[in-house]
């Protein structure tokens, strides 16, 4: 049973460290359509691709109860998290 329960623990550690990726993920292909919008000036998308990147970066923040989200309990990727929260700002 504890074997069972620990698989099934690491197997949901591991799930939410791919939908972090994907969320990582989701977020450059954010800044692109960020920096096509200045390019070809169409600011009027630009509030709502700048909310969707927050919305993206609370995910990565806090975690998601509806889907195993969770990023890695690291020095190195809490602190390149802290530096994209600082540029970003």
């Amino acid at each position: 049973f504890v074997s069972i329960v620990a698989t099934l623990w690491i197997s949901w550690q591991l799930d939410g460290g791919g939908a972090a990726v994907n969320e990582a993920g989701r977020m450059r292909m954010q800044a692109n359509r960020w920096a096509l919008a200045i390019v070809v000036g169409d600011d009027a998308k630009l509030p709502a691709l700048a909310a969707e990147f927050e919305h993206s970066l609370e995910l990565l923040r806090s975690g998601d109860a509806r889907r195993p989200l969770v990023m890695p309990v690291d020095a190195a990727v809490s602190a390149r998290f802290a530096a994209v929260e600082r540029d970003w700002r």
